[in-house]
């Protein structure tokens, strides 16, 4: 498989991948990070379906609100099957771990709504669960593009909001389901 990992971090991501022998790319805006591409989010300079999976780990936070709909586009426009991203959630939460002889460990980690307001700054335009920020205005925007396979909170990270998201337009499911769709003709 390929992926492509928009906002390359500290490096971690890509060098794990490359070692397991994954076809790995990165872009970031910031050159001296060195990407194999320097490109904004919002404009990838890269063909349509060109990457089986494409990652964005605390990325979009750092894009003012009106300027997010069209990164999420250009995630969904060069990603075949699935788009992995995470995003801040900011706000309390509650952590539970139960280990008991013979069972594995039981964990579970919940937020818990905090309606804080949101001050704007340049590492951190908006954050998941913030006034104006709701998971249902992200869910919304995100399901414009894809369909949501799996919405996350990570035991031991819990101010990471992690979306596994398909791509609807190049998922044979998805496909095969409108085509199943019943459609009104004439009678």
């Amino acid at each position: 498989e390929s992926v492509l990992e928009v906002g390359v971090g500290d490096g971690f991501f890509g060098n794990y991948l490359r070692r397991l022998g994954v076809d790995y790319r990165s872009i970031d805006l910031v050159a001296g990070l060195k990407p194999d591409v320097a490109a904004s989010v919002a404009q990838l300079p890269l063909k349509s379906a060109s990457f089986d999976v494409v990652c964005a780990f605390q990325v979009l936070e750092h894009l003012p609100w009106a300027e997010v709909p069209g990164a999420v586009a250009e995630l969904g426009r060069v990603a075949k099957h699935r788009v992995v991203i995470s995003l801040p959630h900011a706000g309390p939460y509650l952590q539970f771990s139960l280990k008991l002889p013979l069972f594995p460990p039981l964990r579970a980690v919940a937020k818990l709504p905090w309606p804080i307001r949101h001050r704007p700054d340049p590492e951190h335009f908006w954050e998941v669960g913030k006034m104006g920020f709701s998971r249902k205005r992200v869910r919304a925007l995100l399901r414009q593009h894809f369909r949501i396979s799996k919405e996350m909170l990570v035991f031991g990270l819990p101010y990471h909001r992690f979306y596994v998201l398909r791509v609807a337009e190049h998922d044979p499911e998805d496909r095969r389901a409108r085509l199943e769709e019943p459609r009104l003709g004439r009678m």
